[in-house]
C-alpha cells in the first residue's frame, strides 16, 4: 500500500508492506517522528521495507487459489471490528 505523507518541509511516499488501517496509522506516527529528526526519504523507505507483521496479527499469505488471513492474536471487540472491516475491503487488494 502506497502512502503519501507530507510535512511543512518534506513529502515522503512510502510503500507499506503490511496490511490494515492500524498499521498505516502506526506508520504515519513513526514517519512523523523520523521527519522531525531529519531522516531522509531514502532512510525512511529503507527502514519501512524491513517491517514484518507481528505473528497472528493480520498476517496475509497469498496462495495459488486463495488468500489466508491470520488475525488470531486477540478477539476483543475492537480488534474483531478491525478484522471484519479489513475483510470487507480484501477484494480490492
Amino acid at each position: 500500500m502506497e502512502i503519501d505523507i507530507s510535512s511543512a518541509k518534506k513529502n515522503v511516499t512510502v510503500s507499506l508492506p503490511l496490511y490494515g488501517e492500524q498499521n498505516a496509522k502506526n506508520l504515519l506516527a513513526a514517519v512523523s517522528v523520523a521527519l522531525k529528526f531529519g531522516l531522509s526519504s531514502k532512510e525512511i523507505n529503507s527502514a519501512v521495507q524491513k517491517l514484518l507483521a507481528v505473528d497472528k496479527r493480520l498476517n496475509v499469505k497469498r496462495c495459488k487459489d486463495f488468500m489466508l488471513i491470520d488475525d488470531t492474536y486477540n478477539a476483543n471487540p475492537e480488534s474483531m471490528k478491525s478484522s471484519l472491516e479489513f475483510l470487507g475491503r480484501v477484494y480490492s487488494i
